[in-house]
């Protein structure tokens, strides 16, 4: 059994009588690549059921076709082909298409519904975990897609890389994972065949010399894929470059790595752990790595890391290779670390939480430890045909010596059984526990910060709605729409197929949103929300309204009093017409106060006559206690006077001052690194392509998509709004024909304006936030009704 080592079936650069093509056994039912399976296994090779290619070359996929028709009334399930979408498509076109050979995958097995052939879609940096072996594609160069891979056995991890050239990716994996103590790689031609090398993308012994220089790695390097009339010339190449000391070598067909541990340490872990911890961010992936070499370091067959949340212990990871159980974030039931007001003491990890001590039990159905029952752990061994028999589980405390998690571990095994854990894994596991303690106490920091950051900014939001409900509305919709629309873009594949935002990059761009008006926290809130043309702390129409009262009942009483005169005078006709001229006087004065309270409406677009009318008012006076007083002020004939809207000039000016104030307030505050274009992108939301914006004036060449993007959410926002008490809410059709406008006049982004009506992008947002006749007008029969 291929258990702790791997075979070369074929390393020859081109088919040979004494060797064939790139063909290596991995496990016993695993190959890399297929170019020499007949010769290399011949009976055996019906044992085969997956292969993972590197690419389409003919001399690395060519005896699939064999094996399959070959094994075929052996075959029992679908050989698993896995490689890169481009090379399982050259698979299908050229080799199995019913012209050059069958086409397997139409072809069910002798004896199921089953197709004969799987192909599977390689996911790079992915790790495909078997029982003996665990292999991770990674990019590598040469003349069509091609991965490398990473082997990782039991006892020790390679990187194979043929076919490839000049590449950065392999050099970044090395430097990454220290576990990786070899190097099997192609050198096809001498260093005198550059430009052949260059064009076939495979390497030299010159080139891998440098190559090598790109790492401080001790590897031990394993030649490949030489070319049969090259090979003595290759050969003292290589010797020259010293390139075939102490266990390097070039490989030979038919032999075996026979590879053995580094003396791995923990010194060397910690070197890679650290790395990690320094460079991932994803947490998960980070409890995965410590768990995987908590469990190799003492030789588990399986273990589980939990954090603590609340009152529960939560499932993070999970393996067991004897099972082929690897699974991260499971939707597993928690362990309750309390059980009706009481401590749970019989579940071991509940305990280990619970007391902060280390639990080594050397066998779970042999030894009743502190009458721990293990009735969970016999059902899950029932259940799937298991046995526990060692285990080991460690609290992980952080800096406040307060527990966050478990490590537990099962099974510690030799060749042949499983073993008690001794001191040396207590030790060694507790310093991972200190790890992963690390690891989540850092990410808990980092996410504690960044929600102190958010709800900090939130709360400058929140703090605008106490100048302005319909402004804190506005942020918060342009937060909102944002996060929609971005979304949008992302997964895309018409407009933007190149544009794709990581979840860092999307949250950037809501907090840019939520950012966007934080300026107009220092604009006075009479401004802000200015719903009638004379409304400063309050609609100044109704002093207006006071005065024209106040003039009709002193023309009442002045008329009254020249009434009596008259009547006393026995002067009716007089009297009469007396009365008859009053009533025309306050009907006057009546469609005056009424043309002035309908001028002062943000709906009433006004002209030179009424702006005349308005000053004709403003000219006259009124006595009142014998002072003399204008009917209008002048600030009040400045603001009747709006021709739209109801800002005037000075009004507006201040209340675009809110973009430059926006500005520096965003200046002063330090960002992390991944929301460092907030500023940016929330400054853009008032510039205009054409350079007719504020507050900077840019042009298009300055504003970055993203700031475009944050325009024109602005504005759609703004324009849909239904909750302003001083404008009526535009339709979506009504939106998009002023955004239209807008980016005629080069104001806005066209294409961005576009993706928003093509797309419906703005879908979810309106059946939240708008009024169904805006967005149901004409159509009706395109949008669906959440």
């Amino acid at each position: 059994m291929l258990t702790d080592d791997i075979k070369f079936l074929g390393v020859e650069g081109s088919r040979q009588v004494q060797g064939g093509t790139t063909c290596v056994q991995v496990a016993d039912n695993i190959l890399i690549d297929a170019g020499n399976i007949i010769q290399g296994l011949g009976d055996s090779s019906y044992k085969i059921e997956h292969i993972f290619l590197t690419h389409s070359h003919l001399d690395h996929i060519v005896d699939i076709a064999f094996l399959v028709d070959n094994n075929y009334l052996e075959m029992k399930k679908p050989l698993k082909i896995y490689g890169l979408e481009e090379t399982i498509n050259a698979l299908k076109k050229h080799i199995f298409n019913n012209t050059i050979w069958p086409d397997f995958q139409n072809i069910s097995l002798e004896d199921s519904h089953n197709p004969t052939i799987e192909f599977i879609t390689l996911e790079l940096y992915k790790e495909y975990v078997f029982e003996t072996v665990t292999l991770k594609p990674i990019p590598i160069s040469h003349t069509v897609p091609t991965t490398a891979y990473v082997i990782k056995k039991k006892n020790f991890s390679t990187l194979f890389a043929t076919d490839t050239y000049i590449t950065s990716s392999m050099w970044e994996t090395l430097d990454l994972d220290e576990s990786i103590s070899s190097l099997i790689i192609d050198v096809s031609f001498p260093s005198k065949y550059e430009e052949l090398s260059y064009h076939s993308k495979h390497l030299t012994p010159k080139l891998l010399s440098q190559e090598l220089k790109k790492s401080q790695r001790d590897l031990d390097i394993y030649i490949t894929h030489l070319k049969s009339s090259f090979k003595k010339e290759i050969r003292q190449e290589l010797a020259a470059y010293g390139l075939l000391e102490g266990k390097n070598r070039i490989l030979k067909s038919g032999e075996y790595l026979i590879h053995t541990s580094r003396n791995r340490n923990i010194n060397v872990d910690s070197m890679k752990i650290s790395t990690l911890l320094s460079k991932e961010k994803d947490l998960g992936k980070i409890l995965e790595m410590i768990l995987q070499e908590a469990i190799s370091y003492t030789h588990s067959e399986g273990g589980t890391i939990y954090l603590k949340e609340g009152d529960n212990l939560l499932f993070k990871s999970i393996m067991n290779s004897k099972l082929g159980i690897h699974i991260n974030n499971p939707s597993f039931p928690p362990i309750r670390l309390f059980i009706e007001g009481k401590e749970n003491s019989e579940n071991v990890s509940a305990r280990a939480a619970l007391t902060k001590t280390v639990v080594n039990v050397p066998d779970i159905y042999r030894y009743n430890i502190d009458g721990f029952s293990f009735e969970g752990v016999k059902k899950f061994d029932k259940e799937n045909n298991y046995r526990t028999h060692s285990m080991l589980v460690i609290p992980m405390l952080n800096q406040d010596n307060e527990v966050i998690g478990v490590i537990q571990l099962i099974n510690k095994c030799t060749a042949d059984a499983s073993i008690p854990y001794e001191q040396e894994d207590i030790e060694l596991t507790t310093t991972y526990a200190n790890w992963a303690a690390t690891a989540i106490s850092k990410n808990r920091l980092v996410e504690d910060l960044e929600a102190l950051l958010l709800s900090f900014l939130e709360a400058i939001a929140v703090a605008l709605s106490a100048k302005s409900p319909y402004g804190y509305g506005h942020v918060q919709k342009v937060a909102q729409l944002m996060k929609v629309i971005s979304k949008k873009v992302d997964e895309d594949n018409s407009f933007y197929q190149d544009i794709h935002y990581t979840e860092e990059e999307l949250k950037e761009l809501e907090v840019a949103a939520w950012m966007h008006d934080i300026g107009k926290i220092a604009i006075p809130e009479h401004i802000i929300d200015k719903s009638t043309k004379l409304e400063t702390i309050h609609d100044r129409i109704s002093e207006i309204k006071m005065r024209y009262r106040y003039l009709k009942s002193a023309l009442k009483a002045q008329m009254l009093e020249e009434k009596l005169q008259l009547v006393q005078e026995q002067k009716s006709k007089e009297a009469k017409n007396l009365e008859e001229e009053f009533n025309i006087k306050m009907a006057a004065l009546d469609d005056e106060a009424d043309f002035l309270a309908h001028v002062n409406q943000p709906s009433t677009k006004i002209g030179m006559k009424e702006i005349s009318r308005i000053e004709s008012i403003a000219e006259r006076t009124y006595t009142l206690e014998g002072e003399s007083f204008m009917l209008l002020s002048l600030d009040e004939v400045e603001n009747l006077s709006v021709k739209n809207g109801t800002l005037t000039e000075k009004e507006r000016f201040k209340i675009n001052e809110h973009a430059a104030i926006s500005n520096k307030m965003l200046e002063m505050l330090t960002f992390p690194k991944k929301f460092s274009r907030v500023k940016e992108i929330a400054s853009a939301h008032h510039e205009k392509l054409n350079g007719t914006g504020y507050p900077e004036g840019l042009h298009a060449k300055d504003i970055s998509f993203e700031g475009r993007l944050m325009a024109v959410v602005d504005i759609f926002e703004a324009l849909t709004a239904n909750d302003r008490p001083y404008k009526s809410p535009k339709t979506i059709q009504e939106t998009f024909e002023i955004l239209e406008g807008m980016a005629q006049r080069d104001e806005i982004d066209k294409t961005i304006v576009e993706f928003l009506k093509e797309t419906k992008a703005y879908e979810e947002y309106a059946h939240t936030y708008l009024l169904k006749e805006q967005y149901e007008e004409k159509e009706k029969e395109d949008l669906t009704i959440y």
